[in-house]
């Protein structure tokens, strides 16, 4: 399971653009990972001949609950980008780790003490305690999620809709692991910790699997906490907003590769979690597919009228930043992939290099 959790979060990073959302579920798939990793090694005595590798799974799980509070937010935000205050919540494992890699170079005595030691009646070592406070660390940022969730969100709607029952689970999955390893760890439950990081493990797997089997679902989850969210676009022209945005369009900002929702947004004159909302309640999209559905039709023309071009020129010149961003946003526009496209107007197909 730790493995497939690994190779999952390589693969989020490879499929998606990189985005809040795909940044954070990299850090929580490996940072789970990890965590499942190092309790199979203790249950079955595997320990590496360096002491302080035997103990990484301390400082990696305070990256945990601020990874699922991110998430949380960037999902019913979908127009937040990245800002270096998102690292605020990750600063106590940040300092944790640093300490930690310190101590290994200068005092690797500190790291003799084997994990399982404390759960047979050994010695409370600052190794178990540190654990034990980003455990109840994780159950802070946990009641953080909660109280964003309620005061971003229209409860009733979303059990209206179904979503709500999709947000519980994902939030009250993490939450109930923390509180059984906080359990396990002070009443010295080991196969408690080994019971918990089972389940979540292959928790983890069902919900990866679900997901990429069904992405749609996942498109209906998103509108759905859309929906639910308290309206922010009281006192806009949504009229004047969409003549604006026709406008911008008509000059073919969307050909911008780096174009962001707040950079449009302030073309707009509007903000950015407006543009946002209006994106989602009145057109039905969120701004990536909105832009990227410009670039393809804009992309799908300049094939059709440039028969020598190569398609990565083409790709690039649109606002694509690689190839396999481009070939993603092409199929889901135009229900196939641009060589099949140029085969369907019957034009020649570019060099192999294209």
């Amino acid at each position: 399971m730790a493995v497939f959790t690994i190779l999952s979060a390589f693969r989020g990073l490879l499929e998606r653009r990189l985005s809040p959302v795909s940044l954070w579920m990299a850090v929580l798939r490996f940072a789970g990972a990890t965590i499942y990793l190092y309790v199979y090694l203790n249950h079955e005595a595997l320990y590496a001949s360096a002491s302080w590798l035997n103990h990484i799974y301390v400082p990696v799980s305070w990256f945990l609950a601020p990874s699922m509070y991110w998430l949380a937010v960037c999902y019913i935000e979908p127009e937040r980008e990245f800002s270096y205050r998102q690292l605020v919540p990750y600063a106590p494992g940040i300092v944790i780790m640093a300490v930690y890699l310190l101590l290994a170079v200068l005092r690797p005595a500190e790291f003799s003490h084997l994990p399982v030691q404390y759960f047979n009646n050994g010695g409370l070592h600052w190794l178990d305690s540190t654990m034990i406070a980003g455990l109840m660390y994780g159950l802070v940022m946990y009641g953080m999620i909660w109280h964003f969730i309620g005061h971003n969100l229209d409860f009733q709607k979303l059990k209206e809709q179904g979503a709500l029952r999709i947000l519980i689970g994902i939030v009250a999955g993490g939450f109930l692991g923390t509180v059984f390893f906080l359990v396990a760890y002070l009443f010295r439950y080991l196969d408690w910790i080994y019971g918990a990081a089972s389940i979540l493990a292959v928790y983890t797997m069902l919900i990866w699997v679900s997901s990429a089997r069904h992405p749609h679902l996942g498109e209906k989850y998103e509108k759905a906490i859309q929906q639910a969210r308290s309206s922010r676009l009281e006192g806009v022209d949504l009229q004047a907003l969409a003549k604006r945005l026709d406008t911008l369009l008509k000059e073919k900002v969307y050909l911008e590769e780096n174009l962001s929702v707040g950079e449009l947004a302030d073309r707009a004159g509007v903000k950015s979690y407006q543009l946002s909302e209006y994106l989602n309640r009145i057109q039905g999209t969120n701004f990536a597919r909105f832009i990227n559905g410009y670039r393809v039709r804009e992309a799908a023309r300049q094939l059709r009228q440039e028969q020598d071009a190569s398609v990565l020129s083409i790709a690039y010149r649109c606002g694509f930043n690689s190839k396999a961003n481009f070939n993603l946003a092409f199929k889901a526009e135009m229900g196939m992939s641009p060589r099949e496209y140029l085969r369907e107007q019957g034009n020649a197909l570019p060099t192999p290099d294209s």
